[in-house]
């Protein structure tokens, strides 16, 4: 089903929706970095370093892949099951659906942490 909604969004959404995913996962791996600091390391534990945080965010989004994620975008209503090209409407939303999954879903998780942190 993933290859399909690939191939309905064209190489150019493809790409920049790999862009954004990619980019997201390095944004993410600051933030860990951070939030390993202040809540892990207090407990004892050894400093995480960028290459490590990233290699854990990428395993992790391996472990919690779901081979139906492409389906979510079916129940949203981002793209229907025709057999058919995107229109540019549906591109935008997806290509809107992956920047919050990967930029501002972490961001909120880094803001949380960090005023958890503040007031600790």
């Amino acid at each position: 089903m993933r290859m399909f909604l690939r191939m309905k969004l064209g190489f150019t959404t493809s790409f920049f929706s790999f862009l954004i995913t990619v980019s997201g996962g390095l944004l993410s791996a600051v933030y860990m970095t951070d939030l390993w600091a202040w809540f892990v390391v207090p407990l004892g534990a050894p400093t995480l370093k960028f290459w490590h945080a990233y290699g854990l965010h990428v395993f992790v989004r391996y472990l919690t892949f779901h081979a139906d994620s492409g389906t979510k975008l079916l129940k949203l209503g981002i793209l229907d099951d025709a057999d058919r090209d995107a229109t540019s409407k549906e591109r935008a939303y997806y290509l809107a659906y992956t920047f919050v999954l990967s930029f501002i879903m972490p961001l909120a998780a880094y803001l949380f942490g960090y005023i958890a942190h503040r007031l600790g």
